[in-house]
């Protein structure tokens, strides 16, 4: 009796070590997969971005087959005519426009690069990541991951370091073309919001009521 005892405890202990080893491996399990899937949605760099996406780097060795001038400085004009031509393309065909033109801008500089059609690309680009709403919108998936601000200026940098420029310089020309980009309009606010934010309490209106009276009295 006495051995048998022994042994049933033996597999007791036994049967508790292999139920915590479970658990522990389970465990583990769920925590490397939680530290994946927050790896796998941590944000990029633009330089990471423009290494792996092959727009971009299809874009990037086009400009650089071309052999292109020599560095010139940020075109004023060409930043302008961006911020207002993406403007446009937005009022008239919301993001959907937008993407369309920047696609447009940078297939055309793909086959015929300049200096200055690089900024306007730039510049608009920049402006359609300022015109993608805060809020979700139905349907706009492809054309807000387009205009997120590390592929915008991926797709900046890579034309401008295939063109050339060292990969500071062509930070410094991205981040003076962003400092030029005016911040985006909030909407306005509705009727009843106007109202409610300049509206006085109604006990208010009467201390001002009673006090009008023992004025006139």
């Amino acid at each position: 009796m006495a051995m048998n005892r022994r042994s049933t405890g033996a597999a007791a202990k036994s049967s508790s070590r292999g139920v915590a080893w479970t658990i522990g491996i389970i465990g583990t399990l769920v925590v490397l997969v939680n530290v994946s899937k927050c790896s796998s949605t941590s944000p990029r760099t633009p330089a990471e971005v423009a290494a792996s996406d092959p727009a971009i780097k299809t874009l990037t060795s086009s400009v650089a087959a071309q052999t292109p001038p020599a560095v010139q400085p940020l075109s004023s004009p060409a930043v302008r005519e961006g911020l207002a031509e993406m403007g446009k393309a937005f009022a008239s065909e919301g993001l959907s426009g937008s993407m369309i033109y920047s696609q447009n801008c940078y297939d055309a500089l793909s086959h015929a690069f300049s200096w200055r059609l690089l900024d306007t690309c730039g510049a608009a680009d920049l402006k359609g990541v300022a015109s993608v709403p805060e809020d979700e919108v139905n349907g706009m998936d492809k054309e807000i991951a387009y205009f997120q601000s590390e592929v915008a200026a991926a797709r900046y940098l890579g034309a401008t370091t295939g063109a050339g420029a060292s990969a500071d310089d062509a930070d410094t020309r991205l981040a003076e073309i962003q400092r030029r980009v005016p911040p985006a309009k909030r909407p306005p606010a509705d009727d009843s919001e106007i109202y409610n934010a300049t509206a006085v309490p109604a006990d208010m209106m009467t201390n001002v009521d009673d006090g009008a009276q023992a004025e006139a009295t």
